[in-house]
């Protein structure tokens, strides 16, 4: 206590001294026991936890958020949550509703991991504020990645099922023709026949079962609207009533199939219906056993797949008219040229021929006048003058020449036609002999503005190779489609600095009951991790407005399931790309005549 004198009387007044709070030492431990467990809880907790600046950098994280994703403290706070998350339209979405201070709930975000994997995520969130300004955000995120796993994993047991369960419907459909063999020596089965009956009664496609010998036992609704027949009028009749007679050898190979214990599925076909009419089917065939295991008879589902070949018929046309489009500037190119040429030509005739025929005026003036006796040196002098200026030895040779070049520019320009009504036309859709040397020289002249500055096109055919039964201007699609991709492939090398152009080569040769027609390129080859998803519909590796991604599944389309062939190919990094077509070989073609082949294209060369 400490004492001062006040006032004039001198009297002491006392001011209390101010005194010191001591906190016991066992207070003491006792917050700091508090404040670690607390840093403990909060750094160790369930969930991650961090805090963001209203820039969007993180400014701490507690270690179970630093152990989800893998970084340290030093790789994970300072930067940005846009280098962690893999949308970015979601750290834009979390950022502008914080600042607009909104509490977010189990917001669903993917994190990316200092190892390169995804953690699936639940965010929650709001903002601390102070006096109206954003400080931090409180952050919790929560790791649901094994619950998305299981999500996943239960969607894909999910559709297993449903695969299982369309196998099993298949299997029933297949087992109905046995079953009914069967249930002829079995009454007692009558009630999983009819169970079975309904189903085929019910199914829009055609079902039917047959004796080995090709007589109908049995006929459903559907086979009565797609062939127009009661069952009461065709059951016991052969199915060849229901065939051209051109297919009927091709029913009877299907019946040997089926003699063998062999499966037929989607084999594509010609039914005639009772009006007579022809109607376009996909028809599968299963032999039908008895308990032994013996081949008894047959089932067979035919389904109208008219509607469906329309419309392949109207995309693959789609996808001419595209080529023919992105063709046609060169197109132009290549008929301006010799009409530029022929337009000279006839233009130099008609020049010459209007001084020729001043001179054959002239001529005939000077003949007359000789016969009347009245022709005179002056007359023969003009004559003579005319002939000099007409240069006849010159104008005999010149004339010859040009027309000549005039007749070579039309066969060009019609050359050039000609290829183009072959791409161009719709087609019949029936199969007939095509000569695969005059198809491959019809589309290397098709698609020659897009090869000749950048490659040489050469071609190499075996002198036997037979004519294939094809839908001519299907594979003249398909030829056209693929030296097109050639000749972008090399585009894309042709500007290295060398100045050396590409090549394309197509061959053709015969081998056994097929034709191959390899076309190669020396491209860039095609990216191995686009390789297995090559033929698969709108997927494409050329940039916007190059492709669709349709050209090489139509191709795949057109040779395998019209035609019965294979298209494959083999790439190598650096070195160019080869595409395999196989079709299946008809009879074999007429030889080579000399001169048969002179429309190939330019750079082209025929090597027999």
């Amino acid at each position: 206590m400490t004492h001062k004198r006040s006032g004039t009387d001198g009297a002491i007044t006392r001011k209390p001294r101010r005194r010191t709070t001591l906190i016991p030492p066992q207070s003491i431990a006792a917050l700091r026991r508090q404040e670690w467990e607390l840093a403990d809880f909060i750094d160790n907790a369930a969930v991650g936890l961090h805090w963001l600046g209203p820039d969007g950098r993180i400014i701490w994280a507690n270690r179970t958020e630093l152990t989800m994703l893998g970084y340290t403290a030093e790789e994970y706070i300072g930067r940005h949550i846009a280098d962690f998350h893999l949308s970015q339209d979601a750290v834009r979405d979390i950022l502008e509703r914080l600042k607009r201070n909104q509490t977010l709930r189990d917001y669903e975000a993917q994190l990316r991991c200092k190892d390169g994997g995804i953690k699936h995520v639940v965010i929650s969130a709001n903002v601390l504020w102070l006096n109206g300004r954003f400080v931090h955000t409180r952050t919790f995120t929560r790791d649901i990645t094994e619950q998305k796993l299981a999500q996943q994993a239960l969607q894909r047991a999910h559709d297993e099922l449903e695969q299982r369960v369309r196998e099993r419907t298949a299997e029933l459909v297949r087992a109905n023709g046995e079953l009914y063999a069967e249930v002829l020596h079995r009454q007692q089965a009558d009630q999983i026949l009819s169970r079975l009956a309904a189903i085929v009664e019910s199914s829009g496609d055609a079902i039917m079962s047959l004796t080995l010998g090709g007589r109908i036992l049995t006929w459903n609704r559907g086979a009565e609207q797609l062939y127009g027949y009661a069952a009461e009028e065709i059951e016991g009749r052969r199915i060849v009533q229901l065939v051209p007679s051109e297919r009927q050898e091709h029913v009877l190979k299907l019946f040997e199939q089926i003699h063998a214990g062999e499966s037929i599925d989607h084999d594509e076909s010609i039914c005639l219906r009772k009006d007579g009419a022809r109607v376009e089917v996909l028809v599968s065939m299963w032999p039908i056993r008895n308990s032994a295991g013996a081949v008894t008879g047959a089932s067979l589902i035919a389904r109208d797949v008219a509607e469906r070949h329309r419309l392949q018929q109207q995309l693959a046309q789609a996808q001419k008219f595209e080529m023919i489009g992105q063709l046609a500037a060169g197109i132009a190119h290549e008929i301006n040229t010799p009409v530029q040429y022929i337009g000279n030509n006839i233009g130099f005739v008609e020049q010459g021929f209007a001084s020729l025929q001043r001179f054959i005026v002239a001529s005939q003036e000077l003949i007359e006048r000789v016969r009347l006796g009245t022709a005179g040196l002056e007359d023969a002098q003009r004559v003579q003058a005319l002939s000099s200026e007409l240069d006849i030895p010159y104008f005999q040779k010149e004339i010859g020449d040009a027309l000549a070049q005039s007749k070579d520019g039309v066969a060009r320009v019609a050359r050039i036609v000609r290829s183009i009504k072959e791409l161009a036309h719709p087609g019949q859709g029936r199969k007939t002999p095509v000569d695969l040397r005059r198809l491959i020289d019809s589309a290397l002249t098709m698609t020659r503005n897009e090869w000749k500055f950048i490659a040489d096109a050469t071609t190499e055919f075996d002198t036997d190779l037979p004519v294939v039964m094809g839908i001519e201007d299907e594979l003249h699609q398909v030829l056209v489609n693929i030296l097109i991709n050639a000749a972008q492939a090399i585009e894309e090398v042709a500007n290295d600095g060398t100045g050396a152009k590409g090549e394309i080569a197509v061959s053709a040769r015969h081998d056994g009951d097929w034709v191959e027609i390899r076309i190669r390129d020396t491209g860039p080859g095609i990216p191995e991790a686009a390789r297995p998803k090559l033929f698969e519909p709108f997927f494409t590796t050329k940039e916007v407005g190059k492709g669709t991604g349709q050209g090489l599944a139509i191709a795949r389309s057109v040779i395998a399931d019209r035609h019965g062939g294979t298209l494959t190919f083999t790439s190598e990094s650096g070195k160019g790309t080869t595409f395999i077509i196989r079709l299946p070989a008809g009879a074999p073609s007429e030889p080579a005549q000399p001169g048969r082949w002179q429309d190939a294209p330019a750079n082209g060369s025929v090597r027999r």
